[in-house]
């Protein structure tokens, strides 16, 4: 059986990136589960979402199977099916539905890899498109708003992948953001299999004292690709002189990696850029 994370999302996708179009509101949808980590067991993996409506109308719905990457900063990056996607082999019921208002309803998803699959994560998302009405085109006509797009993604491994990951520690630095100091950690996985993993990070003073420490955010290091895990510190550190250490640990076959720099918290954090006028 899959391992799932509950949560809701709303206009958003892996939880990390937005898609923002414009098309008037059609609905806010709440999924749940909003990712999904299994494995094949003889060559499938099945399951269902629950679907809610927070809208005061009935909305229509439509569910397609989509593929995307990550970059090494961990956007999301739209991409056409490739050997690691699941797209292909996803089977959605129904694949258009009506979700009356204030309801909620399930959807099923089965997932049949061909037999000739190697060992290996595979992975792709199911994207959820509330679909206008004919009120919802006038009104695009006067305004531009968001669309209410929600997109589940699902990791899947097949058989026994192989996992390598490795740390330059000399790649562990910081920037210097509007948002406070970021440490940024180059991870490399030559390996087959998906690497998911969480860390735990102190920060000590020039006197050696720990001043902050805590968890790094659960993140996925996608097989054969580069991503940086990054930790964003609070801006309430006192300027000065600190070193930061860190140790990130596979949930696979537990294997760590370690990670130490030295940096600058200023007196003064950079403004944020402009904001663009429409």
């Amino acid at each position: 059986m899959p391992s799932t994370r509950c949560s809701y999302l709303c206009i958003m996708l892996l939880a990390s990136a937005v898609f923002l179009v414009s098309s008037p509101v059609l609905a806010m949808l709440r999924v749940s589960p909003a990712v999904i980590e299994g494995k094949f067991e003889n060559g499938r993996i099945s399951g269902s979402f629950t679907l809610t409506s927070t809208d005061a109308k009935t909305t229509r719905v439509r569910a397609f199977p989509v593929h995307f990457n990550l970059n090494a900063l961990g956007q999301v990056v739209a991409s056409p099916v490739d050997s690691n996607s699941l797209a292909l082999w996803m089977k959605i019921t129904p694949r258009e539905f009506t979700l009356e208002a204030n309801s909620e309803r399930q959807v099923r998803y089965a997932i049949i890899a061909p037999d000739s699959v190697p060992a290996g994560s595979y992975w792709g998302g199911i994207e959820f498109l509330p679909l206008p009405s004919h009120q919802d085109s006038i009104d695009a006509q006067t305004q531009v708003k968001a669309i209410a797009i929600v997109v589940v993604p699902i990791m899947v491994d097949k058989g026994k992948p192989t996992y390598a990951w490795d740390m330059n520690p000399d790649s562990v630095h910081s920037v210097v953001t509007p948002g406070g100091v970021v440490i940024m950690a180059k991870v490399e996985n030559s390996g087959t299999g998906r690497i998911p993993q969480k860390g735990h990070f102190e920060v000590r003073d020039a006197a050696g004292n720990v001043v902050n420490s805590g968890a790094t955010e659960r993140l996925s290091v996608l097989p054969r690709s580069t991503r940086y895990l990054m930790t964003t510190l609070p801006k309430t550190l006192p300027p000065g002189q600190y070193e930061y250490m860190v140790t990130y640990a596979s949930e696979v076959d537990g294997s760590k990696l370690t990670g130490a720099c030295h940096f600058d918290v200023p007196d003064k954090y950079p403004d944020p850029p402009p904001q663009k006028k429409r």
